[in-house]
């Protein structure tokens, strides 16, 4: 399952021009092999970023010197051919979906048996959004497998902490840190709420939490964690409030990433465009880009688990639960509501839990070979509908998205910039020579073979002829940041409502013809009287 999988995502590479954040982290992870610094962005720590560059790096590509890293990340996936930096960089996040899958097997394995964690990898190895961003050159499939693997790595460690796991679980710490700093409040959360289930409902009389021999163990899993963490920023080190001081990079990161939650960021949701945030935001776009089986599946599988959890006064098996509910807690509440993928580590332990109802249900109706064909036909569609969104597995909506998700979500969930190649082959078969674009996107048109192509935001009276927007800007508008507050133009394509689209490209492009607009006449001066 899991070589058909990656089999899937390595067959997208080709299909998708650059999504909006690929150059960027591709121009960083350079800097850093390249240069040994990382000053573009620190809002976003290296190890996915080091591992998409490592390709290009390998293949021969260096930094190209632009000051600006989204023109960076372009020249390097430009700077030889295209078609092969850009899948050079996206085969550096298969590791993590390998990583991802083999937690996910491990957990369930430890939690509930062998045909569970089969199970488990299955729902997990054909959701469309795990296969999305198993092929982008980002760094959200880095922290699914990251944030999986330190949270099982922490359950077993915080049930019999030896050496070995001690060792294991800093490493696991460092990788989920460095690879988005969202780790920190998600992980943080967890910890305190397994600690919390340790004790209510922990064994008759679970061993103390605060012993000598756990606290040495707890130093050694500081000690490794910090020393990796220092690794792989290369042992940069800088000065606070004059002060010699480690992980300065880390710590501005920190602040910027702070500060853009704070300021908050353009979102679309339901017709309805903001910037504070909406708490509706990641439950509803769990319901409409999670197949329904893996939704149906994974509810009855979260259910199974407290009761199992309650009876057995076993508390390692609500540790899945506890992380998905804190990666929740803290994603609903804040004001980047941008993609469902920043909260893909619950799309991980959904298909854990899924794996765990869909092998007991089949046990429980042994003696009912009906049922078990119907519940086998339920798994049978459900596989089925995700096989047909290939290759456009960002763009996958379940059966309650409709035939226009755009209403429901956009950007990255939608259009993410992604369909530039299915574009210039739509121009070329129809012979368009000249396009008007609405783009949402940090790709350049005439990189890829575009031309005439005309990227602006224009006011509707001056558009005549091909005109071709992205699904983001016709449902969200326009979006500027100035002074550090938005300025939305939510309406601003809504003059495109009397025209209808000629076609639609891939799922992100509407491709219009507008006919020029009839000059009106001039009155002339009325004739002068003889007199």
């Amino acid at each position: 399952m899991v070589a058909v999988a990656a089999t899937r995502i390595v067959a997208t590479y080709d299909v998708f021009s650059e999504t909006f954040d690929e150059g960027v982290h591709i121009a960083a992870g350079m800097e850093l092999l390249d240069r040994g610094t990382f000053t573009y962005e620190p809002k976003h720590p290296p190890l996915a970023r080091v591992a998409v560059a490592l390709g290009p790096f390998l293949s021969g590509i260096r930094s190209q010197g632009d000051p600006n890293i989204w023109g960076e990340g372009r020249a390097i996936i430009h700077a030889v051919d295209v078609d092969r930096t850009l899948p050079l960089a996206r085969l550096g996040v298969l590791p993590f979906f390998l990583l991802a899958c083999f937690a996910v097997w491990s957990w369930t394995r430890a939690l509930s048996g062998e045909e569970e964690a089969v199970a488990a990898v299955g729902f997990f190895s054909v959701t469309p959004i795990v296969l999305a961003h198993g092929g982008l050159a980002t760094t959200d499939m880095a922290l699914t497998a990251t944030l999986l693997t330190l949270s099982w790595v922490w359950s077993l460690w915080l049930d019999e902490p030896t050496p070995g796991r001690s060792v294991w679980l800093g490493i696991a710490g460092a990788a989920a840190l460095t690879s988005k700093l969202s780790a920190v409040p998600f992980f943080g959360l967890t910890l305190i709420l397994t600690i919390a289930a340790r004790r209510w409902l922990g064994r008759p009389s679970p061993p103390p939490l605060f012993t000598r021999p756990r606290v040495r163990q707890a130093v050694i899993v500081t000690a490794t964690a910090f020393f990796c963490v220092w690794a792989i920023y290369r042992f940069q080190h800088g000065t606070l409030r004059g002060v010699p001081f480690p992980l300065t990079t880390l710590i501005q990161g920190m602040r910027d990433l702070a500060t853009h939650n704070e300021r908050g960021q353009v979102m679309y949701l339901l017709g309805e465009t903001g910037f504070d945030g909406d708490w509706r935001f990641f439950p509803v776009g769990i319901a409409v880009k999670a197949p329904l089986t893996l939704l149906g599946f994974g509810l009855a599988g979260m259910w199974l688990l407290v009761r199992r959890a309650r009876r057995a006064n076993d508390w390692t098996l609500t540790v899945p639960l506890l992380l998905a509910a804190a990666v929740l807690a803290f994603a609903i509440p804040g004001r980047i509501n941008i993609g469902v993928r920043h909260v893909l580590p619950v799309f991980g332990v959904l298909a854990l839990c899924a794996g765990i109802a869909l092998v007991a249900t089949w046990r429980a109706l042994r003696a009912r070979p009906a049922a078990r064909a119907a519940v086998a036909l339920i798994a049978v569609a459900g596989l089925a509908s995700t096989a047909k969104a290939h290759p456009d597995y960002l763009a996958y909506f379940n059966e309650l998205g409709g035939t226009r998700p755009e209403r429901i979500l956009v950007d990255s969930d939608l259009d993410w910039g992604q369909d530039l190649k299915r574009l210039a082959d739509t121009l070329r078969t129809r012979g368009i020579d000249s396009v008007t674009m609405a783009y949402f996107g940090s790709a350049q048109p005439e990189r890829y073979g575009i031309r005439n192509a005309r990227v602006r935001e224009v006011p509707p009276d001056s558009i005549s002829g091909w005109f071709v927007i992205s699904q983001t800007l016709r449902q969200r508008g326009t979006a500027r940041l100035q002074r550090r507050q938005w300025t939305i133009r939510a309406d601003a394509y809504d003059w495109l409502d009397t025209y209808q689209p000629i076609a639609r490209i891939g799922k992100s492009l509407l491709l219009y013809h507008i006919p020029p607009k009839p000059r009106q006449a001039t009155a002339l001066p009325a004739p002068r009287s003889a007199s």
